[in-house]
């Protein structure tokens, strides 16, 4: 089995014989070495070639960067010409045991695992000591450990797969954890891991040129750049992030270190504001990582109102009074746009873009498309021939805004009525279960855009007139245990003749129902999981 050393060189002069001659006296035979020049400007690979001269026989491969890329980039390089089966990355001022790549290459033989690591030794100016990590078996729990910061999310003591390690993944720009940036996308697509339980591996940390001895606050901004970085590479790729059980840590951490140093990380990554409005206490084990997520949560809370939270969508059709009104109301609170489906003559408000008759459906369609390209993490959707009081309306919006802070809320609707008489079936606040009710309760609601995104865009042909859409939100919102909130205090009434069709419309809804990826059917499932707790309003 070959098993490839790949060893980035910028300005190691001091520290590379060492390190190179305990690299080519590893007693694994079958190993090719590759050295990336990344541009050094000292005389490191003038040391190099003189070491090299008394190991003949090696298979070294030299690479050359004509200007200086940093580390993760030189290793990218170093992969791209690897040939081994097994990649191992080490760091030239540092240095190996003569026996650390066969004891790993060993366990990997016999175990077929994706990674194999062992413990290492840290080297200060102090003395010495062991750092050790617990045994794991799958590649996955060591990753959450080393998210978590309970395992040491390190590259130089990890013998991985090449598989894992395709051209295709994240590879960072800047040298501040960038180990763990790589390694939770590598582990999460692992199967499984085995630990060589010895120190074979000299961690030095006499190199006081390295950029971990920088300032800490330099270095927290400069980790949570690289983990954002990850994640907007990642935002648009089809396949699922391989990291996904460890968003929730990452997001919460970046969050953590944009309140503490760097609240302008929020408008440069415009995608943290909108995942950290969607975590919940219920997915952190610890209370310290509940008493920081709730810390950062106040914090955002504190920022100026208008800040891109919520997107609120007015659907149109021959209503332009009543939709220029509730654009006068809503604006102030909310980014607010009249989407005028197809009127005759069509809305001519400043917030109105007049679309081709679309039909509710495609309206939707478009909400959805609208909040994702503004990142938005919620939408507000409600038809424009909708009536409330001047009093209900000013409530509604105070409660709006203070649920876009809550993070259990799936869904939440007023009360919905005809001719002000509220509706038996909504006048309630509900967790877990299915709102048995028909498609009027349609007609206003506030959705997290990612609960939207589990059933748009519509299918038009199948569903244009949007049969069913509540019924499919309040399910996605019961199975991601999110509560579904029909706020019977405040209640909107919608007038009398919609031509509602019972027979035709459930047809529409149970053939677009089968339409939606994992759907099922909504009248008997189970309850929300417990342990959501809704903070009054």
């Amino acid at each position: 089995m070959t098993v490839s050393v790949i060893v980035p060189i910028f300005g190691v002069e001091a520290w590379i014989e060492r390190f190179a001659r305990s690299l080519l006296s590893q007693t694994w035979t079958d190993t090719e070495f590759i050295f990336v020049n990344d541009s050094t400007p000292d005389h490191s690979m003038e040391v190099l070639e003189r070491v090299l001269t008394g190991f003949p026989g090696k298979k070294v491969i030299t690479v050359n960067h004509e200007k200086n890329l940093g580390l993760p980039q030189a290793r990218l390089s170093g992969l791209k010409r690897a040939s081994g089966e097994y990649i191992l990355n080490a760091d030239p001022d540092d240095w190996m045991e003569p026996q650390m790549v066969e004891k790993m290459a060993t366990a990997a033989m016999a175990t077929n695992a994706d990674v194999v690591y062992c413990d290492a030794i840290k080297e200060t100016t102090s003395g010495s000591r062991v750092m050790r990590d617990k045994e794991y078996s799958s590649c996955k729990e060591l990753s959450a450990d080393i998210m978590r910061f309970r395992a040491h999310g390190y590259l130089w003591n990890k013998l991985i797969r090449r598989s894992l390690l395709s051209p295709d993944l994240f590879y960072p720009t800047i040298g501040m954890h960038e180990d763990m940036v790589l390694l939770c996308q590598v582990l999460g697509r692992g199967g499984s891991c085995k630990k060589v339980n010895l120190p074979l591996y000299h961690y030095n940390r006499q190199n006081v040129s390295s950029m971990s001895h920088e300032k800490k606050h330099l270095r927290d901004v400069a980790s949570a750049t690289n983990f954002l970085q990850l994640l907007e590479f990642w935002e648009g790729r089809k396949e699922d992030i391989p990291f996904r059980d460890s968003l929730p840590q990452i997001i919460l951490r970046c969050g953590f270190i944009a309140m503490k140093y760097a609240p302008s990380i929020l408008e440069e990554h415009p995608l943290l504001r909108r995942e950290l409005l969607l975590l919940s206490p219920g997915q952190f084990g610890s209370l310290k990582e509940r008493a920081r997520l709730y810390r950062v949560k106040e914090w955002l809370g504190s920022l100026p109102f208008k800040s891109g939270r919520i997107l609120c969508c007015i659907f149109n059709y021959n209503e332009n009074p009543k939709a220029e009104g509730w654009a006068n109301r809503l604006s102030p609170y909310f980014h607010t746009v009249i989407l005028d489906s197809g009127s005759n003559p069509p809305c001519k408000h400043p917030l109105a873009v007049n679309l081709d008759n679309i039909y509710y459906s495609g309206l939707m369609n478009e909400a959805y498309a609208r909040a994702v390209q503004g990142g938005y993490p919620w939408v507000v959707v409600l038809t424009s021939d909708l009536g409330i009081t001047e009093r209900a309306a000013r409530a509604l919006c105070h409660r709006m805004d203070k649920l876009s802070y809550s993070t259990n809320v799936g869904l939440y609707q007023p009360a919905n009525g005809i001719f002000s008489k509220s509706h038996s079936k909504s006048k309630a606040s509900l967790f877990g279960g299915i709102r048995k009710t028909n498609f009027q309760e349609g007609w206003f609601h506030m959705v997290r855009t990612d609960l939207l995104g589990r059933i748009c865009p519509v299918d038009l042909s199948v569903n244009r007139l949007g049969w069913g859409l509540d019924m499919g939100l309040s399910y996605f919102a019961n199975h991601e245990g999110r509560l579904i909130l029909v706020d019977s205090d405040i209640t909107v009434s919608h007038p009398s003749g919609t031509g509602y069709n019972r027979k035709e419309a459930n047809r529409q809804m149970n053939e677009w129902f089968q339409t939606i990826p994992g759907f099922e059917d909504p009248f008997h499932m189970e309850k929300a999981p417990g342990g959501i707790e809704y903070q009054s309003l």
